[in-house]
Order: C-alpha cells, then sequence, then structure tokens
C-alpha cells in the first residue's frame, strides 16, 4: 500500500511504502510525523501525528498486487480531505 499526500499548490508526493512482509520505507518523510502498519493485505492506517496546519492537504492510499513476475497497476482510493485550523 502506498500512502500519498498532495499539499495544496504542490504535487503529490508519496509518505510510506507499506507491506505485509517488511517494514514501511518512509523515504524522506519522519517517522515521528508519520506512523503506517500493514497487517492485512487489505487494510492499512496511516497516522500523522502531532498536527500542524502545515499538514492541511489531500491524503490518499493506493494498493496494487505484487509478486515476482508481475506487477499491478496501483489502484486509488478517494483520498481524505485534512483542514487542521
Amino acid at each position: 500500500m502506498y500512502w500519498f499526500r498532495q499539499l495544496p499548490g504542490e504535487t503529490m508526493k508519496l509518505i510510506v511504502f507499506t507491506s505485509v512482509r517488511a517494514e514501511p520505507d518512509f523515504g524522506e518523510f519522519s517517522k515521528e510525523k508519520f506512523s503506517a502498519t500493514k497487517a492485512k493485505a487489505e487494510s492499512g492506517p496511516l497516522t500523522v501525528k502531532g498536527l500542524e496546519a502545515a499538514d492541511s492537504g489531500l491524503y490518499l492510499c493506493a494498493v496494487s498486487e505484487h509478486n515476482v513476475t508481475n506487477t499491478q497497476p496501483a489502484y486509488f482510493g478517494p483520498g481524505t480531505k485534512l483542514t487542521v485550523l
């Protein structure tokens, strides 16, 4: 599962990639700011900690089926708009 964030006026950026078989890969994003788990193939939450106005934006997840010989297209959910006042 992939979790993305799109802040106003910016392009979409990958926050984290999660898999049932591996630790989450946060890339350039902070584990202190975000947490993600993937106990089941069908679902996995993303948590944003210490919310600030700068966290306001659109958060989206996408899933794709992968195996050694085949990678399927990613399918995006509708997203969640987060507004921090």
